[in-house]
């Protein structure tokens, strides 16, 4: 195999200088019938493979700060909820009843202040006793900030804009403090999660394009941005724990969703590319046919880059708008005529004898 290379173009050496036609064809010999593709520029990017599943980046579990009972419920689940907006009341016959309470005291407080503070100038009073009417003033103005802090518990909001998960009481219902109410999930933006095998590291970074699918809308791809490189590496998997933050306004995906991410490492525009089919391997060389202006096959040495789709990128050998052979090289020999196959108005090429500029 390792010479089969050098026999070709000695072939095609003998065939160019012997019994050759105007157009460097051999004579005699009949043309041959191919499927054609030019070589085209095309983006193509580096990409990492790898299974990444979605999380919410905020996700709380809602309790009542106090022992009361459930009045009123606003929200039903699975609900979707802006910040601020009320969620549960609770009984405030209680801490209404301390904070009217509170506020009282504090009044009057406030009241003997100001007349100790008179007096003590009139030199009726010591300074002692109007100090400790000032710090019983301090006293019930805390005390007043605790029932005021009460009584604003008695109203449950949401603390960002999300989706309310399952309820757990019911109203009417007597709860405790600490006691569960309801889950809280910040659906928009989403992170996705993967793991990412150590040799990729290097090239990790914020900022990177990342394509990701999932098998509850196969035939969507949703775009996100990586905005979050783990600074360890973990030492039983040797990967890097990444996040990527995806849109979802259309609530389309859901925590807990597994799929594929496609980390884009780089990305070369004006790259050239042709069908993967047109390589072939001559030992360690790749090789393909290239149809010159004349119509003629060449067997041209390719160095080849990155494969995807049933493509594959040229790196050097061929130049934009050549013509190459996808199927029928097989039984093609160098400087044979060609003529292009009905099929390869697929790749673009218009079917039939091949003749003046391919580009």
């Amino acid at each position: 195999m390792k010479y089969s290379w050098i026999i070709i173009l000695i072939g095609a050496a003998v065939l160019s200088g012997c019994g050759q036609g105007g157009d460097g064809a051999p004579e005699g010999m009949p043309p041959a019938n191919a499927i054609l593709a030019r070589a085209v520029k095309e983006s193509v990017k580096d990409t990492v493979e790898l299974v990444g599943s979605i999380s919410a980046r905020d996700k709380i579990t809602i309790v009542s700060e106090l022992d009361s009972t459930v009045t009123t419920i606003h929200v039903k689940e699975g609900q979707k909820v802006k910040k601020g907006e009320k969620l549960f009341e609770l009984d405030d016959v209680r801490t209404g009843a301390s904070l009217a309470e509170a506020e009282a005291a504090y009044k009057l407080a406030q009241l003997s202040h100001k007349r100790n503070e008179g007096l003590l100038k009139n030199n009726t009073i010591s300074q002692q006793t109007c100090d400790e009417s000032e710090a019983d003033l301090k006293s019930k103005k805390a005390r007043l900030g605790l029932a005021e802090d009460n009584q604003s518990k008695t109203v449950i909001t949401a603390a960002f804009a999300g989706m309310a998960g399952e309820r757990s009481v019911s109203s009417g219902q007597f709860v405790t403090r600490g006691q569960k109410l309801l889950t809280l999930v910040k659906t928009d933006p989403l992170d996705i999660i993967g793991d990412i095998p150590e040799r990729y590291t290097a090239g990790l970074a914020n900022g990177l394009k990342v394509e990701f699918k999932t098998d509850a809308y196969p035939e969507k791809l949703f775009s996100a941005l990586v905005i979050y490189v783990s600074p360890t590496l973990d030492t039983g998997s040797r990967t890097v724990r990444i996040k990527a933050e995806v849109s979802n306004g259309d609530g389309l995906l859901r925590p807990g969703m597994f799929g594929r991410m496609s980390i884009v490492m780089e990305q070369r525009d004006n790259s050239l590319v042709i069908p993967e089919s047109c390589i072939q391997m001559q030992g360690s060389n790749k090789m393909l046919v290239r149809v010159n202006k004349a119509g003629i096959s060449e067997f041209v040495p390719v160095t080849t880059g990155r494969r995807f789709k049933s493509r594959v990128e040229i790196l050097s050998g061929l130049e934009e708008g050549d013509l190459v052979v996808v199927e029928g090289w097989q039984k093609m020999g160098p400087g044979m005529s060609v003529i292009a196959a009905p099929e390869s108005a697929d790749y673009g090429v218009t079917p039939g004898p091949v003749s003046g500029d391919t580009k």
